[in-house]
């Protein structure tokens, strides 16, 4: 989805995640994580760049996959804030609730940066008794 630019699309892009992986019965603490994953990457886009961001949520294979795209050529820089410093902790926070996440260039240029979260495995259905004859 297209998110246009201004402020605030960080929010309705946390909230568009939360939609999507609600309605597929995600468990809470991931949506949460993905949510603030999308709201890090989205700001990035916002503060550093002058593109309109795409985001795309994707649930496959135990995985939701969240990334944002922008035609803006330039790769994200991880950085190490002072103490106290109100901003430059964006992508630390991102590494910190997914189990992979990283970049590529996209063909015709910009990128896409993106976030892999692990889905909990599913509860496990207690096994019916046998009974003996």
């Amino acid at each position: 989805m297209r998110l246009g630019r201004g402020r605030g699309l960080a929010a309705v892009a946390r909230g568009l995640t939360r939609c999507a992986l609600e309605a597929r019965a995600v468990d809470s603490g991931t949506v949460e994580d993905a949510a603030l994953a999308v709201s890090e990457l989205v700001t990035n886009v916002f503060d550093h760049t002058f593109c309109e961001p795409l985001l795309m949520v994707v649930l496959h294979s135990g995985r939701v996959r969240v990334e944002v795209r922008d035609a803006d050529p330039r790769l994200p820089v991880s950085r190490r804030p002072a103490p106290g410093a109100p901003h430059g902790r964006g992508m630390a926070l991102v590494a910190a609730v997914s189990h992979r996440h990283g970049v590529r260039r996209l063909p015709g240029g910009g990128k896409a940066v993106w976030a892999v979260l692990a889905l909990p495995p599913p509860p496990r259905r207690p096994r019916p008794r046998r009974t003996r004859r």
